[in-house]
């Protein structure tokens, strides 16, 4: 049922050749490529293939999709998806980017990601990820003024430090202050 072979620009896939039916969370980044029937839901963070052979119908979460085969449903294709010449898609797809090569069917809807949406999301993910903040992403992590935040270090009721003469928030130290002082 499942393979790792190499496929696509010797790059390692999951393979999914056998008919599937249910739904599939990838935690961390994966490459999948499915070649026989799937029906349920999928929501992964990396790169998603439907082989030119395959029937899916799903919903679909993933950060990079291309279709080649058969698919309906819904599809967020957190980065780019790619309709290849060979594809039969109806689906609601909502993404940042969208090639279409000429040959493809789609029909169904399209929601394209606005800018303003992509720089928050990146702002959001980069604090994620980030084991300090400055004050300007502890500002749009807790979702206060910074003057608050300012007041707070002024009374020494929340944990900081300076580097290089700039404030610096620990993430682990905000999160147990946040629980102990603002969820009680």
């Amino acid at each position: 049922m499942f393979n790792r072979k190499s496929k696509q620009n010797n790059e390692e896939y999951l393979e999914i050749e056998a008919g599937m039916k249910g739904t599939l969370e990838f935690k961390n980044p994966v490459r999948i490529r499915i070649s026989g029937g799937f029906e349920g839901s999928l929501s992964m963070k990396g790169a998603l293939i439907i082989g030119e052979n395959a029937l899916v119908s799903a919903s679909i979460e993933s950060d990079f999709v291309t279709i080649y085969g058969g698919f309906s449903g819904e599809i967020t294709a957190n980065k780019t998806i790619r309709l290849m010449r060979t594809s039969r898609v109806e689906a609601n797809i909502t993404t940042r980017a969208i090639f279409i090569e000429e040959g493809a069917v789609f029909n169904g809807g399209c929601n394209m990601l606005k800018e303003e949406a992509l720089k928050d999301e990146k702002i959001k993910e980069e604090t994620r990820e980030s084991e300090f903040f400055d004050i300007e992403e502890l500002s749009n992590y807790l979702e206060v003024d910074k003057t608050e935040i300012l007041d707070w270090v002024r009374k020494g009721t929340i944990p900081c430090s300076t580097e290089c003469g700039n404030l610096k928030f620990r993430k682990q130290d905000i999160d147990k202050w946040v629980e102990d002082n603002i969820l009680r």
